[in-house]
């Protein structure tokens, strides 16, 4: 029992140990994290009393990324306060990577900015408001796996190599994955196979998904993630289903199922090669406050 007891305590040091952001042989989802600095905005605030909104943003993406953030109330623009939708764009440097943990970049983005505050102004009696900020990011999905396809189902391979299997994939860090690929092979004579690839498109991040084209003015466009799949080095001319006219697939919800399919010339009895499958989209997060109380002067 004792020994037990020395075991779990060991395993509770390990993980509160573990240092928050870093990753070790795993993706990471929220490519972009956001949140407050301590007291920005306080908990409380006074009829004139002025204040700034202050974030720390960091990037676990290990290339530069230029993202929009947005910071907004609940009390609209009679009492002052934060504008409409006060953005701006901001500039982040990439992530670092060592020994497989990554090391992502932060900075401190300050509303209206360094020097300058908000104030809330003509207030009656206790009121209270929430504060929101939301970041908006483009970013692409890169997900590989190594298949193996043969000519004839029933020839002997020195591999296993079957018609249908379940394929091991990875993913870059991504809020958008690739999950449960599937791979089916199905002769068609004359040296040809069709190759068909199974796989769900999921959001396993901690936002939504949005139209890559509303990055920059935040419209109200239907969320849509461009896709290629490529058999390297041997054909890239994938036909997916369910696809828009444009090319490009809605996903409603959090996951959808996609299937695509090829046509091989085969040359050799079997090959091992690597297939990649490619989203590109939009992507935005949000953080809010707790209430934040709110007094006319003199608490009137």
């Amino acid at each position: 029992m004792k020994n037990i007891i020395i075991l779990l305590s060991i395993l509770l040091v390990s993980a509160a140990c573990t240092i928050p952001g870093q990753q070790s042989g795993q993706s990471q989802n929220n490519i972009i994290d956001i949140n407050f600095l301590t007291s920005q905005p306080p908990t409380e605030l006074y009829d004139g009393q002025t204040f700034r909104v202050g974030l720390n943003l960091k990037n676990y993406d290990t290339s530069n990324k230029e993202i929009i953030v947005c910071v907004y109330d609940t009390l609209g623009d009679f009492f002052d306060g934060i504008p409409a939708q006060d953005c701006r764009s901001v500039k982040l440097a990439a992530a670092e990577t060592s020994n497989e943990n990554i090391l992502p970049s932060d900075k401190k983005v300050y509303f209206p900015d360094e020097s300058d505050f908000y104030s809330y102004t003509r207030i009656t009696g206790n009121m209270q408001t929430t504060v929101f900020a939301d970041v908006y990011y483009n970013h692409v999905t890169k997900a590989d796996a190594q298949i193996c396809i043969k000519r004839d189902i029933e020839t002997e391979t020195p591999i296993k190599c079957d018609a249908s299997s379940t394929e091991t994939i990875n993913n870059n860090d991504a809020p958008v994955k690739i999950k449960n690929l599937e791979k089916t092979i199905v002769p068609i004579g004359n040296n040809k196979i069709n190759l068909m690839l199974k796989f769900d498109i999921s959001n396993v991040g901690g936002g939504k998904l949005i139209n890559k084209n509303a990055i920059n003015s935040r419209e109200n466009i239907e969320p849509t993630i461009g896709i290629s799949v490529n058999l390297l080095g041997i054909t890239k001319d994938f036909k997916c289903n369910p696809i828009s006219s444009n090319g490009r697939i809605t996903l409603e919800g959090n996951q959808k199922t996609i299937k695509c399919q090829a046509t091989i010339d085969m040359k050799q009895d079997y090959i091992i090669n690597p297939v990649q499958i490619t989203l590109d989209y939009g992507y935005t997060n949000n953080i809010l406050t707790s209430a934040i109380q709110l007094t006319s002067e003199g608490g009137k």
